[in-house]
């Protein structure tokens, strides 16, 4: 056989390659084209050190598909009428992280939920079509929302904020749903560095259906300590309702406002 001759092997049956060795294809051109009946749809070729993979048919697909104990499937389609759009089968598993080359968006088949990581350094998460949730990139946070308004501490730096926005108002629900008779419902604390230095507390107040609010503060050197209570009936108290005067009237008390304070009795 000359170095320029075409070697043809023309069969009517199946063709059969066996070797006790390797079986070794090697292609100057850097080629290898697979043909169905003289019509080329796909093959391998080198670029440069890349091995490719090509389908040759205008929007051929190329399908991996294997045995599933037993059952046919079809584990990857890559969609070339759609830009080389890949489906899984079945889960996706990485090891480490999934990169975007600029934005990454993680999208429902119906496209109405998704999470946007935007390479501006925000995070967007839609429900319904609308956006729900959005992390800018100052790590404050807006629900229901786009725009975040940040107000300016003393000293220029902004505060970090959270932010309810609604066309009917926002809402933020502390719920203990099995507190007893005497139980913490919810608190918001206002800390430095991890200690708490005030608070805001609402409790069940003598029963599941009754609440008061707690208010403590925390002294140089001292520990948090309640320094006005309103409880269920809507009376204020400096102190804790055991403690100091009752401010107000309703329809729980006389109609006394200051009662039994220190030494006599107030009328």
């Amino acid at each position: 056989v000359g170095s320029n001759s075409l070697i043809t092997i023309d069969s009517d049956g199946d063709f059969t390659l066996d070797a006790a060795g390797d079986i070794i294809l090697d292609a100057n051109d850097d080629q290898i084209i697979i043909k169905d009946n003289g019509t080329a749809y796909g093959g391998f070729n080198k670029s440069s050190n890349d091995f490719n993979i090509f389908s040759s048919i205008q929007d051929g697909d190329i399908v991996f598909t294997g045995d599933d104990g037993g059952s046919g499937i079809t584990a990857l389609t890559l969609d070339m009428s759609d830009a080389g759009k890949a489906t899984f089968n079945n889960n996706v598993v990485v090891s480490d992280r999934v990169v975007g080359s600029s934005n990454l968006i993680l999208v429902s088949t119906d496209s109405n939920e998704k999470i946007h990581m935007d390479a501006g350094g925000f995070i967007k998460f839609e429900t319904d079509g609308s956006e729900a949730v959005r992390i800018d990139s100052s790590q404050n946070v807006g629900i229901g929302t786009s725009s975040i308004d940040v107000s300016t501490q003393a000293g220029g730096s902004g505060f970090q904020v959270l932010q309810i926005e609604n066309a009917e108002g926002g809402q933020i629900n502390l719920d203990h749903n099995d507190a007893g008779t005497g139980s913490t419902l919810g608190q918001i604390n206002f800390q430095r560095a991890g200690e708490v230095l005030a608070e805001i507390e609402g409790v069940t107040d003598g029963a599941t259906d009754n609440g008061r609010i707690n208010f403590r503060t925390q002294p140089d050197g001292g520990d948090l300590a309640v320094r006005w209570t309103i409880d269920h009936n809507g009376i204020l108290y400096p102190g804790s309702t055991s403690q100091g005067i009752a401010l107000g009237v309703t329809a729980a008390t006389s109609s006394n406002i200051l009662d039994d304070y220190e030494e006599g009795t107030w009328t």
